[in-house]
């Protein structure tokens, strides 16, 4: 399943290539599109992988660490009336979070979040989008079409 941002910018390059071919949307270059855009995700979720294995890999290293430091088990006694019994266990899990700079480094930050460029071009792709239903559809009004387009 793709992101907002890969489905976006899967869009612009689809309108770029059926534009070049006759301003219009044929069938055959969408599946084309659609087959390139496949082998690109897979590189993508190839990468993705490799960068989650090797915080993985980090990860597994840091919990090893706090293993061997912290091997000691407490156990609550329960109150005689009571046959409950808590126990903390001296082992910890833990799971990085990366920081942005860290998704940057990786060159995964183009990947996950919107630039300016982006955005400017999602807006007028949608002005167009809304313009063009508004004229095939003249009877609709323009917050109509916004509704019917996008919610």
């Amino acid at each position: 399943m793709f992101t907002r941002k890969q489905l976006f910018r899967r869009y612009v390059v689809f309108k770029q290539i059926t534009s070049k071919i006759n301003n219009k949307c044929n069938m055959e270059s969408f599946i084309k599109t659609n087959q390139f855009i496949e082998q690109e995700r897979q590189v993508i979720n190839n990468n993705i992988y490799n960068f989650a294995s090797s915080l993985i890999n980090h990860n597994n290293l840091i919990t090893n660490v706090i293993e061997s430091t912290n091997t000691t088990n407490t156990t609550i006694k329960p109150s005689k009336s009571s046959k409950r019994k808590i126990s903390f266990s001296g082992n910890v899990k833990v799971v990085l979070i990366p920081t942005r700079e860290e998704y940057i480094n990786a060159k995964l930050g183009e990947l996950i979040w919107y630039n300016s460029n982006d955005l400017t071009i999602l807006k007028n792709n949608a002005k167009d989008e809304i313009t063009q239903y508004v004229q095939n559809n003249p009877e609709i009004s323009f917050k109509n079409a916004i509704k019917m387009l996008y919610h």
